[in-house]
């Protein structure tokens, strides 16, 4: 165990270190050395070719020094065509470096081919074979027909992690892979001179999948991948020695012969009567000869984005193309930036020699997408695909719950999947209002049912104030199954508002309504808006539970509901920008104490369709997964709030109720916050008036609101409640504080009797009786009494003061019935 896993320590950092290596040193015997240590004069360009000539290619491998990517390219120091001059050639010679590109070309195509594999079925064995058998059908077509038995011998081909753990482990499924092809040891079969050397392709990359779930309930998977270093070019070359020298006496020739001024020889591409000469940084220069060239279209959208020329040429130009440009469909396009040098050209040389007739044909003409797409590669480095790959991986990173097949057009904008616009139709549209306890909500949700009570029916769906139970999905949708029910017949298409009871989390309700057991009730309602209501000042102490029912996808209005004066304390001006970091796209609304001022926050508060809207519904993915099939679970946080009810009969104090409920601010305490009450309502009846009342205080605001409720017959046996909401309570503290809101009532006190008599009381009685007569046998000699013989007493003798005490005994009992009475 221990060798395997020394080795595969050193196959990881072999990986990880780059390298460059030249000609025929690039052996799978150099290769394999880790360190690479050999005398660098003896593996240098000029002496690494076939038979110690100049080397013709170099395989190198690029690592970023602290991340994960690598890759590996195979380069060249000589071109693989010859430029036109004129001559009518149409053979292409073979040549070392031919061969090697050819070969090259076909790693290429095989470990793209393996990646897009590997993407689709997570399967490393799958994607080896598939790589290969792409290699050597490549080598088929390029007529290499004879180097298959050979480079399949040397073949290597493997995807892997630069950690190190197992393709197989779920850990895997979010780091970036290699998948790289490395044919070792090429014979040169042509020239019979020994090994050419070695050719390595190798691509960083990394893959998402997501299962979506079909309108008939079936899931399938969809994936996709993106490389991360395709800005290493694949293909490039050099010219050195004498092949550099070479190609400046063709290109002069080249330039004399067409009549083309020199001091234009830098351009990128340069327009002729002739053709026209194309300068790469990695595949050289090449001349297109109208001789050549079948048909030439131009696509320009408009004047600031980038055009697109579409050369297509005869296949007799191949032995004059570069060998990476050769394609099945014989097309090249160029893309000419905006305003640059070349897009004036054409249009100053070239254009201008069409016919109005061929310039429509060609404006109206859009290339093929592959071939639009390629060319914008060089001239944006935000692609289409790297945007759409972004937005995949965004929810495949998440987990698997599946997403729903009608969510796709808006998650994945296309053409292909681009959904009409759906009506609401004969839905009942739902607003959801949400917000802590304190936070004027349930005044909002009264505000809008007066404000628009004359444009519509309007039905306020409440749990029971009364109850402090939690939240109950079933309640909420058993109350829709009779609401749908009860609300059949003319009269129009009524507007429900949901109020979320307590500190309920907005999301629950949402699943609740979205997720109807019954499917026939479930397509009859939809959500229009969900808004959130906050107090700034009350927020402050609940910053953590209300930032998780105001997270973006779910809330898309904020409703701040206090105090217009206290908008500008720097306190409020935190609460706005943390609201604002967890819910960026909601919209602001101010409304003192719940009082919407203006028509066009009544709209949003009322909006049918903000709900659904794609950035909602992109948000609602990636930050409540499973929440399409209602198996997202809110949970709780480290602060729990609870709430207690107190019912009781006697009525309370005003005074002691109104500083009972001050006195409650100073008592808050900081972490763990137990102990605190923040907020009280209930329906009392204070001594000073029969009427029952309906009141309500929050601590943290210090706002109290005592309101009579709607004056009907006197019933004074109606139990009153008190309803507690803070961390930490319990019933017996909370009568407790409850007792001392009311009248106190005395205690009855216990009757006395000689031994309950304290020495004080005692002492009393004797200095109030001391002078009645003595009995016989005692006398009082002015300071003590004195019987017989000689003893004394501080009190009157006890015969005499037994008859006292128990005569004192009954005036005091007599006093206590009547006080307890």
């Amino acid at each position: 165990i221990q060798q395997c896993l020394n080795s595969e320590i050193m196959f990881h950092c072999r990986l990880k270190q780059p390298f460059v290596l030249f000609g025929k040193h690039s052996s799978s015997e150099d290769l394999e050395s880790y360190s690479f240590n050999f005398p660098s004069e003896s593996h240098q360009v000029r002496n690494t070719g076939p038979l110690g000539s100049a080397a013709r290619h170099m395989i190198l491998q690029c690592v970023a020094p602290k991340g994960p990517l690598a890759c590996s390219r195979t380069y060249f120091f000589e071109t693989t065509h010859t430029p036109y001059l004129g001559n009518q050639n149409t053979e292409q010679k073979k040549t070392e470096v031919l061969l090697l590109s050819q070969i090259y070309s076909a790693a290429v195509q095989a470990v793209l081919s393996g990646i897009k594999c590997y993407s689709c079925t997570s399967s490393a064995t799958k994607a080896k074979d598939v790589a290969e058998n792409t290699f050597l059908m490549a080598l088929d077509s390029m007529n290499l027909s004879p180097y298959r038995s050979s480079l399949r011998y040397g073949l290597t081909c493997f995807i892997f992690v630069f950690r190190i753990i197992p393709l197989t482990d779920e850990e895997s499924r979010y780091a970036v892979k290699t998948a790289s092809m490395t044919v070792h040891d090429i014979p040169d079969l042509q020239w019979d001179r020994g090994d050419l050397g070695s050719v390595v392709f190798s691509e960083s990359f990394l893959e998402s999948s997501i299962n979506i779930q079909q309108k008939d309930g079936t899931v399938s998977s969809d994936s996709c991948y993106a490389i991360l270093t395709t800005t290493v070019p694949r293909y490039a070359c050099w010219l050195v020695c004498v092949g550099l020298k070479i190609y400046f006496r063709s290109l002069c020739r080249f330039s004399l012969q067409f009549r083309f001024p020199k001091t234009h020889i830098f351009r990128k591409i340069i327009f002729f009567s002739e053709g026209l000469l194309f300068i790469h940084s990695q595949y050289g220069t090449f001349t297109l000869s109208k001789d050549h060239i079948s048909t030439i279209k131009f696509y320009d959208p408009d004047s600031s984005a980038v055009s697109s020329l579409l050369v297509e040429y005869e296949s007799s130009m191949l032995p004059h193309l570069p060998y990476p440009l050769h394609s099945a469909d014989h097309c090249l396009v160029f893309a000419l930036q905006p305003r640059s040098k070349s897009h004036r050209a054409f249009y100053s040389k070239v254009r201008s020699l069409a016919s109005d007739s061929d310039r429509k044909l060609h404006d109206s003409q859009e290339p093929p997408v592959a071939k639009r797409r390629g060319s914008l590669k060089t001239s944006y480095c935000q692609l289409p695909e790297q945007d759409m790959f972004r937005q995949h991986f965004a929810l495949s990173s998440i987990g698997q719950e599946p997403i729903l097949y009608d969510h796709l057009g808006v998650l994945f904008p296309s053409a292909e999947l681009r959904n009409p616009v759906s009506s609401q139709g004969d839905k009942v549209v739902i607003t959801i209002i949400t917000g802590l306890p304190g936070s004027h909500k349930k005044r909002l949700c009264n505000f809008l049912v007066q404000l628009n009570k004359e444009h519509g029916r309007w039905v306020v769906y409440e749990p029971d104030p009364d109850s402090c139970d939690s939240f109950s999905a079933s309640h909420l949708q058993q109350y829709l199954s009779s609401f749908l029910e009860s609300q059949r017949g003319p009269g129009g298409k009524p507007r429900l508002l949901v109020l979320s009871p307590g500190y309920t989390d907005v999301l629950d309700v949402v699943q609740a309504v979205l997720f109807h057991p019954d499917p026939v009730v479930q397509a009859c309602f939809t959500i229009g808006a969900v808004t959130a209501c906050v107090d700034p000042l009350f927020l402050s102490e609940f910053i953590f539970p209300f930032c998780a029912s105001c997270m973006s996808g779910i809330v898309s209005t904020v409703v701040f509901t206090g105090l217009t004066a206290e908008q500008k304390r720097p306190l409020v001006q935190h609460v706005h920008q943390l609201v604002r970091s967890a819910n960026p796209t909601a919209a602001f609304i101010l409304a003192e104490k719940g009082a919407v001022t203006r028509n066009e926050d009544v709209n949003l508060i009322l909006s049918d369709s903000s709900f659904n809207e794609p950035q909602m519904l992109r948000a609602r993915y990636v930050l409540y997964p499973g929440w399409c099939k209602g198996r997202f679970c809110s949970g709780s946080g480290s602060l729990v709030l609870t709430q207690q009810r107190v019912a009781f009969k006697r009525p309370l104090e005003r005074p002691l109720f109104v500083t009972r409920c001050k006195a409650l601010k100073s008592s808050l305490r900081p972490s763990p916050f137990r102990g605190n009450v923040y907020n009280v309502w209930g329906k009392v009846r204070f001594s000073d008036s029969d009427q029952l009342m309906e009141v309500s205080y929050n601590t943290v605001s210090g706002t109290l609101s005592i309101v009579p409720l709607t004056p009907g017959p006197k019933d004074t046996t109606t139990p009153c409640f008190l309803i507690f909401d803070g961390v930490g309570l319990t019933e017996d503290g909370l009568k407790d504080w409850l007792r001392l809101c009311a009248k106190q009532k005395q205690t009855k006190k216990p009757k006395k009797t000689k031994s309950t008599l304290s020495p004080q009381e005692i002492k009393s009685i004797h200095m109030t009786r001391h002078l009645d007569p003595l009995p016989p046998g005692f006398f009082y000699n002015g300071y003590q009494y004195v019987d017989i013989f000689g003893e004394k007493m501080n009190f009157h003798p006890c015969i005499l003061f037994q008859a006292i005490l128990t005569n004192c005994l009954y005036v005091y009992q007599n006093e206590q019935a009547n006080r307890n009475h």
